[in-house]
């Protein structure tokens, strides 16, 4: 018999840190609203049917709550040679992988630490589809400079697991990690306001995910067919929630959502 799904609101005290309306230009609020009321914070359109979780499978279980503690990747996991570029307002903008990176030998070359310079310049940016369809990857580590990350840029990255960004990244762009499907692990950034759409789509792996604080917006399908998420706590601060976030969630059970009016 099919467990229901569980929405629980939590409750504080301190004043209410919801920006403004409207904060970014040309986007509308999704149907999958926030509203608070009297009670709490009430969620419309949060899941669609088919989130309801089916019988459970002991052997794909997960632990719930922080992910656990990322590893640092071996120092021979960065190379400047292994990495194409474009100079972009004084920064570095990494377009890809260079031929050097895939004749190299052995796998360590897939535990990528990308550089903080490259041609004498910040990396400041990944573009778009940048390692795209690179199956091989492990864990990537991105530098601590890096402000934009472009669409796509790690999409159908098969065999990548683990992410660790620790740049003042304020949004994840859409189709980010695209059917990642062996992504288990990522640290997201302190200051991170947006997840675009489809972001997380298709990461049948990801069963726990710490969202930060700063988080705003959560667009649509950021989260659909994440199979092995089980749980997921949603910041105080979030005002806009996606069409079919969670859709395809079979395993999902519990959806925590942070307040900070008074119970």
């Amino acid at each position: 018999m099919k467990k229901p799904l569980r929405l629980i609101a939590f409750f504080s005290s301190s004043a209410s840190p919801f920006p403004p309306a409207n904060r970014r230009k040309g986007g509308g609020v999704a149907s999958g609203r926030l509203y608070r009321n009297l009670g709490g914070i009430f969620l419309s359109g949060l899941l669609a049917a088919s989130c309801f979780p089916g019988s459970k499978d002991p052997a794909a279980d997960v632990i719930l709550g922080r992910p656990a503690a990322l590893q640092e990747a071996p120092e021979e996991a960065v190379s400047s040679a292994w990495f194409t570029y474009d100079e972009e307002n004084g920064g570095t903008v990494i377009t890809g992988l260079s031929l050097e990176w895939f004749n190299t030998p052995g796998a360590e070359k897939n535990n990528l630490i990308l550089p903080e310079t490259l041609g004498g310049r910040p990396v400041t940016a990944l573009a778009s589809e940048a390692f795209r369809y690179t199956h091989s990857l492990k864990s990537v580590y991105l530098p601590p400079g890096l402000t934009t990350i472009g669409w796509g840029a790690f999409a159908n990255c098969s065999g990548l697991e683990k992410i660790v960004i620790d740049g003042p990244l304020e949004y994840l762009p859409s189709s980010c990690f695209f059917e990642c499907t062996a992504l288990k692990e990522i640290r997201l950034p302190p200051g991170l306001k947006e997840l675009r759409t489809s972001a997380f789509n298709n990461c049948f792996s990801l069963g726990t995910l710490e969202l930060p604080e700063s988080l705003w917006t959560i667009g649509d399908r950021v989260f659909s067919n994440c199979q092995s998420l089980v749980f997921i706590s949603l910041p105080a601060g979030l005002q806009s929630l996606g069409n079919y976030a969670f859709y395809g969630c079979r395993r999902l059970r519990e959806v925590r959502v942070a307040s900070n009016r008074p119970a």
